[in-house]
């Protein structure tokens, strides 16, 4: 499913947090893939000829305009349109400094395109094209070449693609274009006539996804649907389609090892850290090449992640959830490098129906309704997102370092220099302590991600990016575990408490979701055999 407004591309559901912003308000409509070509409302006049699917990184939105195209090729849907010519960017790259006519572009990538050519300049032909990935498209396309008119004649790639996203070239063709949010710029807005954003899976879709992912055992699939639902991070976060994928695989293997994983929590800390680490390498392959030495961490993509954990970390600090390019380059990040790795999504204001620039004031294009002095503004794709890369950093520092960020900087520094290995209770006590502290529970999920990066399994998913290959593990994961036992317990029988009566007070001003907080944290940093995934 698409929606047209309302939707921008953030999460802002939360499992502790409340009146998150931005706060959007309901699409004005939402519509399957198959009818972003139909006029709205129906009945409609307008003639809709350039349409834009934008969403965050792996959205689906490249999935859905290639489901588009099969279901007109098996006659499913759109069979008034005579002919769709579905285009990768990606492959169009290959050819950028080549000189094409449309005419040649098009029979290069539909060799069956020959017989009937000559049908394509008939007005009354109903033709649609598909560029798929558009952000790719390299070099950009020349906005300020000369119109071109006639399907035969030659002129390099990006001219040609121009006239035909402009309409010189076969005007009556409907376009459709795929790109991500921050990318949407590359397009004057006047062209388009419909924008759309994908917005993941619906709560009724990922419960099908979940059960229908594990073909073998539909009860498998119940399990992991019934497990995930009772995860409300997990739940929230598997809108996007590859966490959903994340999710169902690991949980389905541990399902499948062993019957009482039922009665435990999953492990959300491995899943972000398998979705962050997906992220960055699919954004190394698609942005720097297919070559084994681009694909592979460098120092700098290191420092970077350090750099955007320590930014989310007093975020989360200072409870702010949006921010601007200008505060990005404050802590020396890339806005541009992050939308397209998908960890951040650009806030920019929503699209309204206003007046095509450079035609006469004739209505029908798209245009921004803010103001252009206002600033862009970012956010995490999740709020979430935000506390992991926190968590990450503060755990990172530590491990690496010896760094404690809940120390005094002075402190912190000289015990780093002394003591190589750290225990990690002196991460861990102050953490629990300003967890609990908090009113509104802003540090839970962060605390419940420190713990989880402690586990083996978790290690081992970061050795050789951000950890050494041969690092030691933490020292005193017992220690945080009976600690973790004894925290509980004392609230849990704050009179039989080893402390005095202000303990027990403190024990009475805490909030019962921080303590069931606590025992979130020590089901996060337990492993069994069957957690080894």
């Amino acid at each position: 499913m698409v929606c047209e407004g309302g939707h921008r591309g953030v999460i802002t559901d939360h499992e502790y947090l409340s009146n998150l912003s931005p706060a959007y308000g309901a699409p004005r409509r939402l519509c399957h893939y198959n009818d972003i070509l139909r006029p709205y409302p129906e009945g409609s006049t307008e003639r809709v000829r350039l349409v834009v699917v934008s969403g965050p990184p792996m959205i689906g939105a490249s999935f859905g305009l290639y489901k588009l195209a099969q279901d007109w090729t098996k006659e499913r849907a759109n069979q008034d349109l005579h002919f769709l010519f579905y285009f990768k960017c990606r492959e169009l790259q290959y050819h950028a400094e080549e000189k094409f006519s449309l005419l040649k572009l098009l029979s290069h990538f539909h060799h069956a395109i020959e017989p009937v050519h000559c049908m394509l300049n008939q007005p009354d032909s109903q033709g649609a094209l598909v560029l798929d990935g558009f952000e790719l498209q390299r070099p950009p396309v020349d906005w300020s070449a000369p119109p071109i008119t006639d399907m035969r004649q030659v002129a390099p790639l990006k001219a040609v693609l121009a006239s035909l996203l402009r309409g010189d070239l076969l005007p009556h063709m409907r376009v459709i274009i795929s790109c991500r949010r921050h990318d949407l710029d590359a397009i004057p807005h006047y062209l388009i006539d419909r924008h759309f954003e994908v917005r993941g899976y619906s709560p009724l879709q990922r419960e099908e996804y979940f059960l229908k992912h594990y073909d073998r055992d539909l009860t498998v699939g119940q399990r992991v649907c019934e497990k995930a639902k009772s995860q409300p991070t997990v739940y929230y976060m598997s809108q996007m389609p590859v966490f959903a994928w994340v999710t169902a695989f690991l949980f389905e293997r541990r399902c499948v090892r062993s019957a009482s994983w039922a009665n435990r929590h999953g492990h959300e800390t491995l899943l972000y850290v398998h979705v962050v680490m997906l992220m960055v390498n699919r954004w190394f392959e698609r942005y720097r090449g297919g070559h084994n030495a681009d694909l592979r961490w460098q120092e700098q993509d290191k420092a970077m992640m350090m750099r955007l954990g320590r930014f989310a970390w007093r975020n989360v600090e200072a409870r702010r959830t949006c921010f601007t390019a200008h505060e990005l380059k404050e802590h020396d990040l890339n806005a541009t490098h992050l939308t397209q790795i998908g960890i951040m999504a650009v806030e920019l204001p929503e699209w309204q129906r206003g007046p095509r620039a450079g035609e006469g004031g004739a209505e029908g294009g798209l245009c921004l309704t803010a103001p252009c002095n206002r600033p862009i503004s970012y956010a995490f794709t999740h709020l979430s997102l935000q506390e992991f890369m926190a968590a990450w950093y503060v755990y990172l520092a530590f491990r690496n370092d010896g760094r404690n960020v809940f120390e005094q900087q002075l402190r912190s520094s000289v015990v780093a220099v002394l003591v190589r290995e750290r225990n990690i209770m002196d991460l861990y006590r102050p953490a629990v302590e300003r967890a609990l502290a908090s009113r509104d529970g802003h540090l839970d999920l962060v605390l419940r991600f420190l713990f989880g990066l402690a586990m083996d399994s978790t290690e081992d998913n970061l050795r050789g990016t951000m950890l050494p290959h041969r690092h030691p593990s933490p020292r005193g994961l017992d220690d945080a575990k009976r600690f973790l036992q004894k925290k509980i317990q004392d609230f849990a029988n704050p009179a039989n408490a080893n402390a005095n009566a202000n303990a027990n007070a403190n024990a009475a001003n805490v909030h019962p979701d921080r303590i069931n907080n606590l025992k979130r944290c020590l089901e996060e940093i337990t492993e069994l055999v069957e957690d080894i995934y």
